[in-house]
């Protein structure tokens, strides 16, 4: 055994050198092979790198964009250059405003303008979009004006400048599905994470992953929603920019509470109470939002900045959660807890840190890379912890099966009824029926006919007992030969209908069969705690219907030989072949 686990982990080993060195030579085709097709890449697109005149509050600089300056307020930012010719055709410029509307003129001509921010049926202000913008034919030799509007005093949206790109809205297009590629792959394989997680949460995986998987799927989906519409490759397809920022930002809002809401699955982690306490408040919060925005108070993304303090807190309450329960030791009975936590923790400081210290212009991409490797590895391990712990559980039910159920007919076996014996006889206080069931002359059909016969006289009969009784009774074999059903209060009128249809049912298949097929049926009433004493009188019951059946006449001249061949057992092969059917 020892032996063969280490020859399969060498062909694993060697599976994933495989499988790297796959990759490996993927990404060397791709990057350094020469490019022999250009595919739709037709129109070419450039950054305008000349230096822009920049102007707010009086100040004015010169300085090329994306740039960043020192600015508070809601004051207006004015970018002006000079068009001249360019080195690739084009007739269009793009930009990407971020909260701002947008007021593009032309030698002081308006020829375009991106619209002021929604007001009703609530405050909000313009989402982050892309602004195409074409021009006139005789663009050459004109100044062009970018006037950005800030529409929240936020640095993000204040401060920082776009670039300004120049081209053809085929180039565009071409420009911003390629640098997006492989946020939309990371988006799809978010969805269909999301997807499978969601649907085993909910069908297929074992109850104690059931939860786990079901609010992992929303919190997967939450986190596809926002990066497909983070990526801005949606916002050059959808008219209506207004509702993909909503959008964005309602998916933003309530991914650390499903965050926290997924953790809280967690029977460790649902212990605390601060984090109880985390989720309630995060319910709360995203619900202030929402009332506070719709009753024009603030705009949406003015009040972000509560979400972020929530984030902190948040990932705060988690590492405590998640330093307590290694202290308790308890972190390491759920890896997939544990490590997935911890890189859910790492992914979001360092988004946080890159956010308020480094750079706000290109935020979320740490956050979306961190969001990937924590739903795949955290699902993939809840998958397989389900399913190991679904074999266990069928591994066990397996083996009660075998030990409680009787391997010939499939019925309840002796250790299923001392069972219920011990139950009925400590708990059952009315009045119980006791019906003892016997095979008669079951070794003459063994000696005589084979112990394939006997075998199938003894699952007929269990089969016959519980048409007739089962619904009523719970049935039991008891012995070789002799079965026992148990039951509450059972009418006696009922007792006699069903056991004259039992012996119909015994009579009809001894004409079927060739041997003396018969049971004997015995049964008495009493109280529950006296259930031993019950089981006697129907035992006592049962051999006095035996002693009738095995003195019936007829069925001792028709199945047994006359008195001095009685040593000698008949010739069933001869017998069975006359009859029509194969000996056994």
């Amino acid at each position: 055994m020892k032996k063969q686990k280490t020859i399969m982990r060498y062909l694993d080993w060697s599976f994933y050198l495989i499988i790297l060195l796959l990759f490996i030579s993927i990404f060397c085709v791709a990057f350094f092979f020469p490019k022999r097709n250009l595919g739709f890449r037709q129109d070419k697109t450039m950054r305008m790198d000349d230096t822009w005149t920049i102007e707010w509050e009086e100040k004015t600089v010169e300085q090329k964009l994306p740039s960043k300056i020192r600015k508070t307020g809601l004051a207006p930012v004015f970018l002006r250059m000079t068009l001249k010719e360019m080195p690739i055709a084009g007739d269009s410029i793009l930009f990407w405003s971020r909260q701002s509307r947008s007021i593009v003129t032309l030698d002081k001509e308006i020829i375009w303008d991106s619209g002021e921010a929604v007001t009703k049926p609530f405050v909000f202000s313009m989402g982050s979009f892309w602004n195409c913008v074409r021009l006139p034919e005789d663009w050459q030799g004109k100044e062009l004006c970018i006037t950005l509007l800030p529409g929240i005093d936020d640095p993000a949206v204040v401060e920082e400048l776009p670039a300004v790109y120049f081209g053809t809205k085929t180039g565009f297009l071409y420009k911003l599905v390629e640098e997006s590629l492989f946020s939309i792959i990371i988006c799809v394989i978010v969805l269909l994470l999301s997807l499978y997680y969601l649907i085993s949460g909910l069908f297929l995986v074992h109850t104690k992953r059931a939860q786990h998987m079901t609010f992992l799927g929303a919190f997967a989906i939450c986190i596809a929603l926002w990066m497909l519409l983070e990526c801005r490759v949606m916002q050059i397809f959808i008219n209506n920019h207004t509702l993909i920022a909503y959008l964005s930002h309602v998916s933003y809002e309530l991914m650390p509470v499903l965050a926290v809401r997924f953790f809280l699955s967690y029977q460790e982690i649902a212990k605390k109470r601060y984090m109880r306490l985390i989720y309630g408040v995060g319910i709360a919060l995203f619900s202030f939002i929402r009332v506070a925005s719709c009753a024009g108070l603030w705009y949406e993304h003015e009040l972000q900045f509560l979400v972020r303090f929530y984030i902190v807190i948040a990932v705060i309450a988690l590492g405590a959660a998640e330093w307590s329960l290694y202290k308790e030791r308890k972190l390491m009975r759920e890896k997939s807890q544990a490590f997935g936590l911890a890189i859910l923790l790492v992914s979001t400081m360092v988004e946080l840190f890159h956010f308020y210290f480094v750079s706000k212009a290109k935020s979320g991409s740490i956050l979306q890379f961190g969001f990937f490797l924590f739903l795949f590895y955290t699902g993939i391990k809840l998958a397989m912890e389900g399913r190991h712990i679904r074999a266990e559980e069928l591994k066990r039910e397996t083996l009660a099966r075998i030990a409680y159920v009787d391997g010939l007919t499939q019925m309840k076996n002796r250790l299923s009824f001392e069972e219920e014996m011990t139950r009925i006889r400590e708990k059952e206080e009315g009045e119980v029926l006791v019906m003892i069931a016997d095979i008669d002359f079951l070794k003459y059909i063994n000696d005589c006919y084979g112990h394939k016969l006997g075998d199938e006289a003894i699952c007929t009969a269990g089969k016959m007992l519980e048409e007739v009784f089962g619904n009523r009774m719970n049935v039991f074999r008891i012995g070789g030969d002799e079965f026992c059903l148990l039951s509450g209060a059972y009418p006696e009128e009922q007792v006699l209908e069903d056991m004259q249809k039992f012996q119909e049912k015994v009579m009809e298949r001894r004409e079927q069969v060739l041997y003396p097929f018969s049971v004997s049926v015995g049964y008495y009433r009493g109280e529950g705690k006296k259930i031993d004493e019950v089981f006697r009188r129907a035992d006592e019951a049962m051999y006095k219907t035996k002693r009738k059946t095995k003195g019936d006449v007829s069925l001792l001249e028709r199945y047994f030989l006359p008195e001095e061949e009685s040593r000698r057992c008949p010739d069933v092969k001869k017998t069975e072949e006359e009859a029509g059917r194969p000996a056994p």
